[in-house]
């Protein structure tokens, strides 16, 4: 995750900067292009609670981090298949996280902690 910091110079040119803020580390193994995710915690939780969701091709799951505290919270499993792609997305006022793999669309609730 990179902070960007944009700045005008005195002769009115845009300057913008890049530094790393957090780096998360996956499995040693990675044949699959995977998308991960960035979305705000749903259910109440914190406001601003800024959430990581990335598949682990190794492990066959998803990695949950939350961003504030730089720590992993929670593991889904998606065994046998690595993940391709993962979205949240809200339906009725209900929260869901959807988990695309090889052969399967996994639809997991998200539940108030």
């Amino acid at each position: 995750m990179y902070q960007l910091n944009s700045a005008i110079t005195e002769t009115g040119d845009s300057v913008v900067s890049c530094r790393i803020c957090q780096q998360f580390t996956g499995g040693q193994k990675c044949k699959l292009l995977s998308r991960s995710s960035l979305f705000v915690k749903p259910n109440g939780g914190h406001c601003g609670t800024l959430l990581t969701a990335y598949g682990d091709e190794a492990s066959h799951s998803v990695q949950l981090w939350d961003t504030s505290t730089l720590a992993k919270f929670q593991q889904l499993d998606t065994q046998p298949n690595p993940v391709l792609d993962i979205k949240p997305f809200n339906f009725n006022d209900i929260d869901y996280l959807t988990v695309l793999t090889e052969k399967h669309l996994k639809i997991y609730n998200w539940a108030p902690r």
